[in-house]
């Protein structure tokens, strides 16, 4: 469903895409805090509603939108899957001039976290747009197609990320990843892959799960890593069982350190190929994939972010 309603003029003309289907159940209420606080400041705004559960289904015409609208900054109101379809539509439309705000209202909202948009799910939330600072990130893509911001995940652990937003997320938020994790984490089977980085040679190897993170969210949560922003980090695992999977998270986040028998590195291109049918998970959405062959790389366009 998409409906449209128009507000006053001003300056800033936002147009504000949200999500009533992202995250876990609302005890807030988030469309009334964004009219109170965009009525309250006297800022031009038009709502724009997506009645989605999956984020991948979203689909919108900005060069309409726009004619008719005549807006000059975006505001997404979702979680991390929905922010990032958006921005894929803006590389698929190639609109990389418009500026987006994020209003975080899913379950785990790490891309706000990194870049330092409040979480309090208030009007204090808001707050920076009044004099919001410009940011311009780099993007990345699967395959020639699939746009993502904070990762992709491939093996064992897409699927815990996949069966969460199954069944749970829309109940039990961030917790549905460790009940999914105790539910399906029984085993670690390996796959065989081959990966290729950026003027190195293919390396074959064992692993249960390829996580790839963009140097951003390593910065944020790993910074002894010191992964460059406009880089691939590369972390392949393979632990045998779930104690030893914790074991890798505690070290990581909790000593900030690199865990033992981890392998890690960084590059700009990476060429993966393994067996991951139903396994491939990109920033809070299940990618359908048909192929064994996967190409991630760094997009020379960046975006335009407020924070």
């Amino acid at each position: 469903m998409l409906s449209v309603l128009k507000k006053r003029t001003g300056k800033n003309r936002y147009l504000i895409i949200y999500n009533r289907r992202s995250g876990a159940k609302k005890i807030f209420e988030p469309e009334k805090i964004l009219r109170h606080f965009f009525t309250k400041n006297k800022i031009s705004h038009h709502f724009i509603y997506l009645d989605k559960k999956s984020s991948s289904q979203i689909s919108l015409n900005f060069r309409v939108l726009k004619s008719k609208l005549n807006f000059n900054r975006i505001l997404v109101a979702g979680g991390d899957g929905t922010l990032r379809s958006i921005v894929q539509e803006f590389y698929d439309q190639k609109n990389y001039n418009i500026p987006i705000a994020f209003f975080p209202t899913g379950s785990t909202n790490v891309f706000a976290r990194i870049l330092g948009i409040p979480l309090s799910r208030s009007i204090k939330n808001l707050q920076y747009l009044l004099s919001p600072q410009k940011k311009k990130l780099t993007v990345f893509r699967l395959n020639k197609k699939h746009i993502f911001l904070l990762g992709a995940c491939f093996g064992k652990l897409a699927e815990f990320s996949i069966q969460a937003e199954k069944h749970y997320k829309h109940i039990l938020g961030p917790s549905a990843y460790l009940l999914t994790a105790l539910k399906y984490a029984l085993t670690f089977p390996k796959k065989t892959i081959s990966l290729t980085r950026s003027g190195k040679s293919t390396k074959k190897m064992q692993v249960h799960s390829v996580m790839i993170f963009p140097g951003i969210v390593i910065k944020k949560f790993l910074p002894f890593l010191k992964s460059p922003v406009d880089k691939l980090q590369v972390v392949l695992l393979k632990n045998k069982n779930l104690l030893e999977l914790t074991k890798l998270v505690s070290e990581a986040f909790l000593l900030k350190r690199k865990p033992k028998n981890v392998d890690i590195f960084s590059s700009k291109k990476i060429t993966l190929e393994g067996n991951f049918a139903e396994q491939v998970h990109l920033d809070g959405d299940a990618i359908e994939s048909n192929t064994k062959k996967y190409l991630i790389e760094a997009l020379n366009k960046k975006i335009t972010f407020l924070c």
